[in-house]
C-alpha cells in the first residue's frame, strides 16, 4: 500500500494551477455568454454588448476544411467619442453540425441573444417484438 506524500499534492495542486492558468489565458481572447439555456431543440446563449449595436456587429459563419469544423464568430467594437471608452466583443463558437442546422442572433437592452436550432431526428421505428 503506498500513500501519497505532501510533496506529491502540493506538486499536483501546483500543476493544476498552472493548467488552470494556461488554459483561462488560452480562452481569454473569446467572451463566454453569461447565461446558456436549452430547451424546445435550442440552444440559447446571452451575452453582454455594453454600448454595441447591431451596427457595430459582424456575425460570420467560418468552416475548416482540414478540420470538418464550423465555427459562429461574432466581432465587434464600440469607442465612446466622450471618454474614449473601448468595448469589444469577440465570440469563436465551435458548432457541431451533426447536432445544430442553424442559428439566429438579435440585439435588445444591450444583450446579445445567439439561437443555434438543433436538428430535428425523427424517431425511429422500435417495436416490442413480445417477450421472450
Amino acid at each position: 500500500m503506498s500513500s501519497v506524500s505532501t510533496k506529491d499534492l502540493v506538486d499536483a495542486h501546483v500543476y493544476s494551477s498552472k493548467f488552470k492558468m494556461e488554459y483561462d489565458s488560452l480562452w481569454a481572447a473569446y467572451d463566454n455568454p453569461i447565461c446558456t439555456i436549452e430547451k424546445d431543440n435550442k440552444k440559447i446563449m446571452l451575452y453582454k454588448l455594453i454600448g454595441l449595436n447591431k451596427e457595430h456587429i459582424k456575425v460570420e459563419t467560418e468552416f475548416i476544411n482540414k478540420t470538418k469544423t464550423t465555427y459562429l464568430n461574432i466581432t465587434g467594437e464600440f469607442v465612446d467619442e466622450l471618454t474614449g471608452w473601448k468595448n469589444e466583443i469577440n465570440i469563436h463558437e465551435r458548432i457541431d453540425t451533426d447536432i445544430y442546422c442553424g442559428y439566429e442572433t438579435n440585439i435588445k437592452d444591450g444583450i446579445l441573444t445567439v439561437v443555434l436550432y438543433e436538428t430535428i431526428n425523427h424517431k425511429p421505428a422500435f417495436d416490442d417484438r413480445g417477450s421472450v
